[in-house]
């Protein structure tokens, strides 16, 4: 084996299993579909059929959605594999699985430029093996990009760094797209960028009379200047904008007390009690079992973090440059995030897993270097163990664990219902009408006209009536010719004694035909 081949051979297996547990059964598991990953590909296959949103908006910046918006950038991913594969469970992750696996890539090169190649495989490895990226990876919450875009924009600005000026565009624009992302990092996407670039100015890496840090920051502005027009109109400021090549819509509700600095010591203890349980009650983005990084990992991970930070602020008080302090920036940024946001679940702060996950690794590599140098190998057979266990109890009992979520049965109990011919379809409360949009690939201009809104105006609104399906009202008496979809624990509270039963899975299709 060539020297270049020994090289790139590890990256390159890891790189492997990263494909194979991004892309394995990707339909499958998780089955059935998020009411998130429904809402957000029924809007992308509507822009492509019919050129505007569920509200009828041309190409927005920020969608409507349930009433207070959703992050567009994942809809825009999909476009290309729904017009190539058509509207279904794979080819809405299949953009989410990809970026996925190319982040573990640039995650590789970013460590590589900073720590050099031992600890970058390693991070790489971890990346890839660590229940939060692969469980994130294949399901698909539009929120789930954020992580990645700060992985390139990152990685591309330290190059811009060391190596060509040029690179600073590209990072800025990966920044930009990482506001189009997810929203809650608005609030510190500036301090952040703005202080690695202080940092780099500061120590006269980069210039302020170089032409390429203005062009960065001119990209930066430019992809940013629709969601500031976006904040201006959804505080009243200016009206919303609405044209056949861009929309900037008013949300229906503006939440706008996400953010408080009053509550940050409650969310400081709310945020330490997550990171160290790796888990939140009911959440998708998790498995209890495992946790985040795998549950023996927390001591490795706080190592690592004092380890590396105390090094950065020694060297920043003897005026030393040092490139890891791009990342402290950033481990920084995002768990201050963390603290202004009330009651944070495992989503909310996935852009602060990859600089654990750094973290992580240079725990293991500290430790080895103190007491044992074959201590990171051993660790590394650890982990492949850990992974292991986990792909198996994944595939096995991931499906259970979050089928309340993803109801696997809705799409067989409307078809089924729809074979009936009846004249209305009821659905219960547990059912959102993002899935029936997204099953029955309903005309955007019929739902415009028929849906209504049970709760209109709020954060997270509830159809009442959508095309001919009809939200199940409890005093309704359950007549002949229609047919109604239960949860099978609603099912118990309804009379059903003339009625015929078709139970599938968790769900039951009642019906009486004439």
């Amino acid at each position: 084996m060539s020297a270049k081949l020994r090289k790139i051979a590890p990256i390159a297996m890891i790189l492997c299993v990263a494909v194979i547990t991004r892309l394995l059964k990707l339909s499958d598991i998780p089955a059935g579909i998020h009411r998130d990953e429904a809402y957000a590909a029924y809007n992308a296959w509507s822009m492509i059929n019919y050129g505007v949103d569920s509200w009828g908006y041309h190409n927005p910046v920020y969608f409507v959605a349930w009433g207070s918006g959703m992050n567009v950038l994942n809809s825009y991913l999909m476009m290309p594999f729904i017009k190539i594969f058509g509207l279904n469970v794979f080819s809405i992750r299949l953009p989410q699985a990809i970026l996925s696996t190319i982040s573990v890539y640039f995650f590789y090169k970013l460590m590589n430029q900073i720590f050099g190649d031992k600890v970058a495989l390693l991070c790489a490895f971890l990346l890839t093996v660590c229940p939060w990226e692969i469980v994130m990876g294949r399901n698909n919450i539009e929120s789930s990009l954020l992580p990645y875009f700060i992985i390139m924009a990152t990685y591309f600005f330290v190059l811009g760094i060391k190596r060509n000026g040029w690179f600073l565009c590209l990072s800025a624009a990966m920044y930009g797209l990482a506001l189009y992302s997810y929203a809650v990092v608005w609030p510190i996407l500036p301090f952040l960028i703005l202080l690695q670039t202080g940092y780099a100015l500061y120590f006269k890496k980069i210039r302020y009379n170089d032409v390429r840090l203005w062009l960065a920051a001119i990209v930066l502005l430019i992809m940013a200047l629709p969601l500031l027009l976006f904040m201006l109109i959804n505080y009243g400021i200016m009206p919303e904008i609405r044209t056949e090549f861009i929309s900037i819509p008013r949300l229906v509700y503006m939440r706008s007390g996400d953010i408080s600095l009053k509550l940050m010591p409650d969310n400081l203890v709310h945020l330490l009690n997550t990171l160290d349980r790796q888990q939140t009650s009911a959440d998708v983005n998790s498995f209890a079992e495992y946790g985040l990084f795998y549950k023996f990992s927390n001591w490795f991970i706080l190592v690592g973090a004092c380890v590396l930070i105390s090094e950065c602020i020694k060297k920043i008080k003897n005026k030393i440059y040092d490139e890891r302090t791009y990342l402290v920036i950033w481990l920084v940024c995002a768990f201050v995030l963390g603290t202004l946001l009330p009651r944070v679940n495992i989503i909310r702060i996935n852009v602060l897993y990859p600089m654990l996950t750094m973290c992580l690794a240079l725990g293991i590599c500290i430790m080895a270097k103190k007491y044992w140098d074959k201590f990171y190998y051993a660790m590394i057979i650890v982990y492949m163990a850990a992974f292991i266990s986990f792909g198996m109890s994944y595939a096995r009992n991931y499906n259970s664990y979050v089928a309340e979520y993803y109801q696997p049965e809705i799409e067989e109990c409307i078809d089924f219902a729809k074979q009936l011919q009846p004249r209305t379809i009821y659905f219960d409360d547990t059912i959102s009408f993002a899935k029936i949009l997204f099953y029955e690939q309903m005309p955007v201009s019929e739902f415009i006209d028929t849906v209504e809104y049970v709760d209109y105006p709020s954060a997270y609104m509830s159809a009442a009536r959508v095309g001919e399906y009809l939200l199940y009202d409890k005093d309704t008496n359950l007549e002949s010719g229609c047919a109604y979809i239960f949860s099978n624990e609603n099912l118990k509270n309804i009379n059903v004694s003339k009625m015929q039963c078709e139970v599938i899975g968790n769900y039951t299709v009642v019906y009486s035909q004439k």
